[in-house]
């Protein structure tokens, strides 16, 4: 019984062995892993926007019982008849009718606007935009929309670059260079110096995200755009527009670097 006992006690302590071996082994893994001074640097980088897309949904002032088409009568006539006026409102400000995009029917979901049910969504691209010609289109939209007892309730922007590229690594070279400046004031209050650079990582960067009571809005830019498939009561996939914003594609970086580091000087004695 006792030889049996000390056995037991023997494989007991070489399991208790091993296993302290295994985790001073791991936490020196962890140590030598997070060793040296790592930051994360962010940047950015804008240019003016070649064209934009504009989403307008036009609905009714109210909710109503729903309006069942007529026999015989053609899916959507009726609400492409409604929003008429708005169309020609665009066209008579240089928007090419046949470029205007109108959904109705079961497309729009239930989607609706500020007021009632959605009738349509009118979609359509605007070249060389800047804030005050889309508020003129927005306006000419609201005063068609008012002729059929019609409200614009929704309005959604989404501006286009040519070359994301170029500014993707703009935005790249800035968030390195703030990740250099605050590694190097790291070190210093850190009393240590600055070592070679040993990783860079990329950063998902949620500086595009404006979060509503909804969850959150889609980046107003096409360059790297917020996947927006679980955003609920928005434009099909555009921001809402902001006035008060320039006709600006940005893209955004987040870079995380690490340095190696050593040792600093003598602390100097006080006097």
């Amino acid at each position: 019984m006792y030889r049996h006992f000390t056995s037991l006690m023997l494989v007991a302590t070489l399991l208790a062995t091993v296993l302290l071996s295994n985790t001073v082994a791991s936490a020196q893994e962890v140590a030598t892993q997070l060793s040296g001074i790592t930051v994360t640097g962010h940047g950015e980088a804008s240019a003016p926007a070649d064209s934009a897309t504009l989403q307008l949904v036009v609905g009714t002032e109210a909710y109503g019982p729903p309006q069942a088409p007529q026999p015989g009568a053609t899916p959507g006539a009726r609400e492409r008849e409604e929003v008429a006026p708005v169309v020609e409102s665009l066209v008579d400000l240089g928007v090419p009718e046949d470029e205007i995009e109108i959904v109705v029917g079961p497309y729009l979901s239930d989607i609706g606007t500020l007021g009632g049910p959605a009738v349509a969504l009118l979609q359509f691209d605007l070249s060389d935009p800047d804030s005050r010609r889309i508020k003129d289109v927005i306006d000419a939209a609201i005063v068609g929309a008012a002729e059929s007892r019609l409200i614009v309730g929704q309005v959604g922007v989404t501006f286009h670059i040519e070359d994301c590229a170029a500014l993707e690594r703009d935005a790249r070279e800035a968030a390195i260079a703030d990740a250099r400046e605050q590694a190097g004031v790291q070190a210093e209050l850190l009393d240590v110096t600055l070592g070679d650079l040993l990783a860079s990582r990329d950063v998902p960067s949620g500086s595009e995200a404006v979060f509503g009571i909804y969850g959150p809005i889609p980046s107003e830019t096409a360059c790297s755009p917020l996947e927006s498939s679980d955003v609920a009561l928005l434009t099909f996939g555009s921001p809402p527009f902001n006035p008060n914003a320039e006709a600006e594609v940005t893209v955004y970086a987040d870079i995380e670097l690490t340095f190696d580091m050593a040792g600093g000087g003598e602390a100097t004695p006080a006097p």
